[in-house]
């Protein structure tokens, strides 16, 4: 939210019959006070201009279930159109006014702060958490109340989590969980209570979506191992393996066939028997050692491949997988590519040694703006699109010299 009272350039406000900003009738259009009926920081220095047009907004409700518009607003308290229209949104956020079709305003006799809850996929990884503390920072800036819950990667406790959001009476509720199966369930539960319903990083069906655009995150990465591949074998890639995710469902899959269908457009089509596409986390604890286990066992079976590309649904699988290349002593015939952007990765990329080339940086810290920005648009009653992209950025070997390492504990 970039609202602030501080820019606005009027900084006087008009004296009528002893109130600030407050004509003793309300007429079409406001009185231009005379120089004499000004008070200002310079005539007065304890006066505060700024709570001054505040109030003299509020006052304008002094009937009690008043409903007004911005125009009839501004003719009552002579506040200016563009410094009341950002009075009004502050005060709808803050929960002093209500506002109704996005055109008239209602004075809230009791005002509450809004309420989001959010449902973090887990706080086991560092990227999920850089998105929850991406999304406290920009609520608190913004004067919400923000409901946190950990999903931990299970269905179940994530139906529970909606349950309690629920419960406790959300106006809002933001989604990241990753299982497709459950994911109706929970719509179903929001919907009937009324909630808006916004999903994160993992697109639900009947959600609004706020996040990457899967598909071409995907093809982003593949683009990367193309040409890692056309400069260390010259085009030729004996394996390409996909590690996926295949509880997330076919919106988060998407990053996969991104992937495939980017290589084949630099490589051209890719034999059958020399593509692998894997789910690599269908129901493990410990995401990093079962993508781990699955990539040895698979490089086992294809032993005779010399140049490989693995690209996989996120870094900590990325990780996993960089674990059986260094097992297999494989890592100079092997270009691995993440999602997401976790600090983890940062070090991997950074390494000339490692066989982790690059990952699609999802960009986490602008989540939490693009999220609550997303929630205040609801809680006014606005129309939202059903999907809003938050830009992601690729990182490899060639420029992580650009990335703040330090910043995220890293010394090269």
């Amino acid at each position: 939210i970039r609202c602030s009272f501080y820019d606005w350039d009027d900084t006087s406000v008009p004296l009528v019959n002893n109130q600030i900003g407050r004509s003793a009738e309300p007429k079409a259009k406001s009185r231009k006070p005379d120089s004499a009926s000004v008070l200002t920081r310079g005539t007065d220095k304890y006066f505060v201009p700024v709570l001054a047009r505040a109030l003299s907004v509020l006052e304008c409700f002094d009937v009690p279930n008043t409903s007004l518009t911005l125009e009839e607003i501004t003719s009552r308290s002579g506040v200016a159109h563009t410094t009341a229209y950002r009075i009004l949104h502050t005060l709808v956020i803050r929960g002093y006014l209500s506002q109704q079709n996005g055109k008239l305003y209602k004075l809230n006799r009791s005002p509450k702060k809004v309420k989001a809850g959010f449902a973090n996929l887990t706080r086991r990884t560092s990227f999920a958490r850089a998105i929850e503390d991406s999304v406290r920072q920009a609520a608190g800036a913004a004067g919400l109340q923000l409901f946190v819950l950990d999903n931990d990667r299970d269905a179940q406790l994530a139906i529970d989590n909606a349950k309690a959001m629920i419960a406790s009476r959300v106006d809002v509720a933001i989604e990241f969980q990753r299982y497709e199966q459950v994911a109706p369930v929970i719509v179903d539960m929001y919907s009937s209570a009324g909630i808006p319903l916004i999903s994160t990083i993992n697109p639900q069906h009947g959600t609004i979506y706020c996040g990457v655009d899967n598909y071409r995150a995907g093809w982003a990465a593949g683009q990367v191992l193309a040409e890692h591949a056309i400069a260390r074998w010259k085009g030729e890639v004996d394996l390409l393996f996909l590690l996926d995710c295949q509880s997330a469902g076919p919106t988060v899959q998407v990053r996969m066939t991104g992937v495939g269908r980017s290589i084949e457009s630099r490589l051209g089509p890719r034999p059958a028997d020399t593509v692998v596409r894997l789910d690599s986390i269908e129901g493990a604890a410990d995401t990093q050692g079962e993508s781990c286990r699955i990539t040895e066992r698979v490089l086992q079976e294809h032993s005779k491949a010399k140049r490989i590309l693995i690209a996989t649904v996120d870094d900590e699988v990325a990780l996993g997988a960089r674990d059986a290349i260094l097992k297999m002593n494989l890592q100079k015939n092997t270009a691995i590519m993440g999602q997401g952007g976790s600090p983890e990765i940062w070090a991997e990329i950074a390494d000339p040694d490692s066989p982790c080339i690059g990952t699609v940086s999802f960009c986490s810290e602008l989540y939490g703006p693009g999220l609550i920005d997303l929630v205040l648009s609801l809680v006014r009653g606005e129309s939202v699109a059903p999907a809003h992209y938050i830009p992601y950025e690729v990182f490899d070997k060639h420029n992580i010299g650009t990335k703040n390492l330090a910043a995220v504990g890293i010394e090269r």
